[in-house]
């Protein structure tokens, strides 16, 4: 698994939505500061379709500050449509990996014989059998 770094994501999300980089990266911009805005407020702070995030406002003691610190613990909890879509991708992705790994283990497929052709177990026949 390879994390996607902040670039790729504007770049895919441009992609996907047919805006352009500079648009996804200022509604981006301005998406965070409405959410630190409620969440510094106390207030809960809703991404529709993604995830709504609670604070929780701390306070600690830092060494060489006097009295206490407060600061915000931030928890997230994904909508019911996210977890939803991450379900539907992951089904679609498991099957075939798990099938090509259960074939491979068991020596089903074989890449070749001595006329260059496939020999062995189809991957579609393995998935007919789950």
């Amino acid at each position: 698994m390879i994390d996607m770094n902040i670039n790729d994501r504007y770049e895919e999300i441009a992609k996907l939505s047919g805006l352009s980089e500079d648009i996804v990266r200022r509604v981006l911009k301005a998406s965070k500061q409405s959410i630190a805005k409620s969440l510094a407020q106390g207030n809960k702070a809703t991404l529709p379709g993604i995830c709504t995030l609670t604070p929780e406002i701390r306070s600690k003691i830092e060494v060489g500050k006097q009295g206490l610190v407060d600061y915000v613990k931030v928890k997230a909890k994904a909508s019911a449509s996210m977890e939803s879509e991450v379900s539907s991708l992951l089904q679609g992705r498991n099957s075939n990996e798990e099938i090509e790994n259960k074939a491979t283990e068991l020596n089903f497929i074989s890449n070749d014989d001595s006329n260059g052709s496939d020999v062995g177990i189809r991957l579609k026949q393995i998935n007919a059998l789950l």
